[in-house]
């Protein structure tokens, strides 16, 4: 469904701000990993699945459905 497709951009971002903001790295060197994660999760641990050339979405909901809950709670707490 389209609520499950992510850009690849976006998705390196999210990884991208949270390596800076939770592991103080540098822009340039989060926004490596963060691409290397993104390569990673998909043809290796395949819990992201290609929709398009640079759109992403979980493999299984229950990835989607728990990131949801966490960005809820992070949210309201």
């Amino acid at each position: 469904s389209a609520v499950n497709h992510i850009s690849g951009a976006e998705l390196s971002e999210v990884f991208e701000q949270y390596l800076v903001e939770r592991y103080q790295r540098d822009r340039v060197t989060a926004g490596v990993i963060a691409g290397e994660m993104v390569n990673e999760f998909r043809d290796r641990n395949f819990i992201l699945s290609r929709y398009g050339p640079q759109v992403y979405g979980f493999v299984h909901r229950t990835f989607l459905e728990f990131f949801c809950a966490d960005a809820i709670l992070a949210k309201f707490q």
